[in-house]
């Protein structure tokens, strides 16, 4: 489940917003958010730091705001239930709990896991043990993904589909680094043959949806292959949260905001659902489901856990505020979205400044509408 931004960094999310036009505004919401799911995770560099701080600097020790790797023999669980494939990595943990850590899509036991800065020497002692180890193979290449040798991932993935032609995890990864390099048609034939081998590969059928979404704008893919991931395995939270924006931007926000339910219900820190659902009830058109109290509770949540830094949560709770009259609150929770972007991205979270200054909320539909009938003009 890892998505194609752990090997990239985070200014290369920049340079993807800052190059949208005012016109469209509305990829800062749900486009941004797509990149942030599958291109970019929470994760910005902080692997293996000791301490966490939330707003008011206030630090975390202990588990809470570390970063891990799994080690060999690890088992995955949502619920009670075990997972037959892996969480995204690495485990960022929001949440302990006795012997479990909660991370990103379920929970591990703390004798599961080593720290991501020992975790090259661990992988590193399991391959001297045994160099043909196919797993450990395709984990190194995941940590150095991570740190940015996007070369050598690619050959420690090499390497693990040499060791053992049936690891579906090493194929999705390789996919996942040839969708960096823009090689579409090798990525999906990287999927195709993570799910030949493992048709239960539900993060498989996870990433190759994303893929139809985001690179072919072929929603009919998509949510057959999000179908078929949640097949594949009920309690794969990512799968309803995929499935949920594609819905929300084919402006179905009652089918979205139902999978956006299951998604949070799963997996109570799922970033992305929490900010996703807030923006239909600050921001939506359906006056039905916009709810600003409700939006402020979700996107809060969202933006203590990403510690306040993140454009897109602070944009969405901002959206919050205004819908619930708190206009003061709007503008100030905006403008610290504004300080953390950069280049032109600034221009449209400016022009929302200005909204809240004059007292109205924020409604994106119309810019959505304009989005798709410049893409059906095509």
């Amino acid at each position: 489940m890892v998505g194609v931004g752990y090997f990239i960094e985070a200014a290369g999310v920049c340079s993807c917003v800052d190059s949208l036009s005012q016109s469209d505004g509305i990829l800062l919401m749900l486009r941004f958010v797509l990149w942030c799911m599958v291109v970019v995770p929470f994760f910005s560099g902080s692997a293996g730091q000791c301490t966490a701080s939330d707003e008011s600097g206030t630090k975390k020790t202990g588990w809470i705001g570390k970063s891990f790797m799994p080690r060999e023999g690890i088992k995955y669980r949502m619920g009670e239930r075990d997972l037959a494939q892996p969480l995204p990595l690495p485990l960022d943990v929001f949440a302990e709990d006795g012997d479990w850590l909660f991370v990103s899509g379920g929970k591990v036991r703390k004798s599961d896991v080593v720290s991501t800065n020992k975790a090259a020497a661990y992988y590193e002692e399991l391959l001297r043990k045994n160099p043909k180890n196919s797993w450990a193979l395709c984990q190194r290449g995941i940590l150095v993904g991570i740190d940015g040798e996007l070369d050598q991932a690619l050959k420690d993935f090499d390497a693990a589909i040499e060791c053992d032609a049936k690891n579906a995890e090493a194929f999705v990864m390789r996919g996942i680094l040839h969708l960096t390099n823009e090689e579409f048609d090798r990525a999906i034939t990287e999927f195709d043959r993570a799910i030949q081998i493992r048709p239960d590969y539900a993060d498989a059928y996870h990433q190759r949806g994303f893929y139809y979404f985001e690179n072919l704008d072929d929603n009919e893919k998509a949510i057959a292959d999000f179908n078929a991931a949640i097949k594949a395995c009920p309690e794969f939270s990512e799968a309803y949260a995929g499935r949920g924006l594609v819905y929300q931007y084919l402006q179905r926000p009652k089918d979205a905001v139902a999978d956006y339910d299951k998604a949070i219900r799963l997996d109570p820190y799922a970033i992305d659902s929490l900010s996703n659902r807030a923006l239909i009830r600050a921001a939506g058109d359906d006056e039905t489901l916009r709810d600003g109290k409700l939006a402020i509770v979700d996107a809060t949540k969202a933006c203590e856990l990403t510690k306040y830094e993140d454009v897109e949560t602070l944009s969405v709770l901002a959206a919050a505020y205004a819908e619930d009259g708190q206009f003061d609150q709007a503008v100030k929770t905006q403008m610290k979205a504004v300080l953390h972007s950069s280049g032109k991205s600034k221009i449209e979270l400016l022009r929302k400044v200005g909204l809240y200054e004059q007292k109205k909320p924020y409604r994106y539909a119309e810019e959505l509408q304009e989005l798709l009938d410049s893409k059906d003009e095509e």
